[in-house]
């Protein structure tokens, strides 16, 4: 299995990835483990672990010892009261960054309870080291990943349904569908003390009837994203810089309309936002 770990890093090197460079990893693994089955006969629990972390090996092989891979373990336990353990707390976001949650040692995790990464390689220290309330812009991993040209790796999965820059691109614009609203709780740290902490995020007007669509051809059009496959499945690299201006663009100019499908709506610039910023109403408290 490993020679297809050294086949991905080489599409990713073709695709544009360069030794040194930061990398977001969006994944459907699910689909991968099917595939490894079919494949490669991986069936048991323990197979398909390792077979997850041959793939994490891979792409630490890829970036190299002065790159960072991030993997995403988003979750909305903490907007929902249950407060938050850094060390613990599952993400929702897909089986990959759990599985290096849970078996990675060589990982560490960034503090937003709900926006955090599973982290490793140079700059690792520096995101664990961010302090930011705010989930996407202000301070961020978001910010330090875009201001670092990070790229994005989308593996087996869309940016319709992985691309969290566009909700980035929505707040550095700020959209008028979505407004800032804080969300209180208790928090674990890694060192395992408990404190009552407050986080942000831009979260939608839920007044507002929209569906997201992000096709991934609109990234590949505006040469923000190029595409390949790998063991059956389709893979993106994303520049995260030029698809964050592409975003923006759209959302300014075209209604939003390579971002969201609006029911009866239109971005109205001139009004101002549709709900006031929620900074200290309807706070969660932990139960």
């Amino acid at each position: 299995m490993m020679e297809c770990m050294k086949e991905l890093g080489d599409k990713l090197h073709s695709m544009g990835l360069d030794k040194g460079d930061m990398l977001y990893v969006g994944s459907d693994v699910l689909y991968l483990l099917y595939e490894a089955r079919e494949k490669y006969n991986v069936e048991s629990p323990e197979e398909q672990d390792a077979f997850l972390s041959q793939l994490v090996d891979g792409l630490q092989e890829a970036v190299g010892k002065e790159g960072t891979l991030m993997f995403p373990v988003f979750t909305w336990e903490f907007c929902r009261g249950h407060g938050h353990d850094v060390r613990k707390t599952r993400g929702e976001t897909g089986a990959l960054g759990n599985f290096v949650l849970e078996n990675r040692i060589d990982f560490q995790r960034t503090k937003h309870p709900l926006y955090s990464f599973m982290v490793w390689g140079k700059e690792a220290d520096k995101l664990v080291a961010l302090e930011n309330a705010k989930a996407w812009v202000g301070g961020t991993p978001f910010d330090y990943l875009k201001e670092k040209n990070g790229k994005m790796l989308m593996l087996h999965v869309t940016a319709q349904k992985c691309l969290t820059y566009m909700h980035y691109a929505e707040e550095v614009v700020k959209v008028p569908y979505r407004y800032t609203k804080e969300f209180h709780g208790e928090y674990t740290d890694i060192d395992g003390k408990t404190t009552e902490r407050t986080y942000s995020q831009f979260v939608r007007d839920l007044d507002i009837n929209m569906r997201q669509i992000m096709p991934n051809n609109f990234l590949i059009d505006n040469k923000a994203a190029v595409e390949d496959s790998w063991e059956n499945a389709p893979i993106w690299l994303v520049n995260i810089q030029r698809a964050c201006k592409t975003i923006e663009e759209d959302l300014l100019h075209n209604n939003g309309g390579n971002c969201y499908a609006f029911d009866d709506y239109k971005i109205d610039w001139t009004h101002g936002a549709t709900h006031e910023d929620d900074l200290y109403a309807n706070r969660i408290k932990t139960k």
